[in-house]
């Protein structure tokens, strides 16, 4: 994309774990802002809840400073204000700010030495994510990076929840996306929340559609010459 200059993003299913993330400080941070969303969503029910419902798309914690976008062209489908920590951006390019009087705790968050191993964590927060299906298409927290760079003070987010649509259409009612994340960068020529905005609409399960099908395209085939070969 960088070479052809036309907007592009970058995901990943694994984290190389920059930036002083751990995979136990990311979980906790994630499970940590499920359960704001949570919270807000309870404390509203009659404001916040059905303007969620109507929209259904990208919950994205507030970044904080300067979005890391890659080029003066880019373009972002959320606003911020200093009073809010999350935004909600939907597939149709709108987006709602939400007042929700919530401290922005810094990544490193101390991890609890009782947590239940990791497959109850996973437990838990898929059972977050299906209390929330029928609010958005997923939710994303920025991964702030260390500080020892100035150039990327936000590495990408993470992305839980999106997906979740074939599952949808057997059953027909809104059933939890992944509770694995992916890693979406900030891309080029593109905004870091267009760019997750972007990749959770093209998500009917945990990792885009077209990635999917390319993977999927890829294996039929190299199926088909192994077999060609016996």
């Amino acid at each position: 994309g960088t070479r052809t200059n036309i907007p592009t993003i970058g995901i990943g299913k694994s984290l190389l774990y920059e930036g002083g993330w751990t995979r136990e400080n990311l979980a906790d941070r994630m499970d940590h802002f499920l359960n704001e969303v949570h919270e807000a969503i309870d404390q509203n029910p009659q404001t916040l809840a059905p303007q969620l419902q109507r929209y259904r798309g990208l919950i994205l914690k507030k970044m904080g400073g300067q979005d890391p976008a890659t080029s003066s062209n880019s373009s972002s489908s959320s606003t911020t204000s200093s009073d809010n920590n999350i935004n909600e951006v939907n597939n149709n390019n709108h987006s709602t700010d939400f007042d929700m009087n919530m401290d922005d705790d810094d990544h490193r968050a101390e991890t609890n030495d009782d947590n239940d191993d990791c497959n109850n964590d996973v437990s838990h927060r898929q059972k977050m994510l299906q209390d929330l299906a029928s609010y958005c298409n997923g939710i994303a927290i920025p991964l702030h990076g260390d500080g020892n760079d100035k150039r990327f003070p936000i590495l990408g987010v993470a992305m839980v929840g999106q997906g979740g649509q074939i599952s949808a259409s057997a059953k027909g009612r809104p059933v939890a996306g992944s509770s694995k994340p992916i890693f979406v960068s900030v891309g080029h020529k593109l905004s870091l929340p267009t760019a997750a905005q972007m990749t959770a609409s093209l998500c009917l399960a945990r990792i885009p559609e077209p990635v999917r099908q390319a993977d999927l395209i890829g294996r039929e085939l190299l199926r088909k010459l192994q077999s060609n070969k016996t």
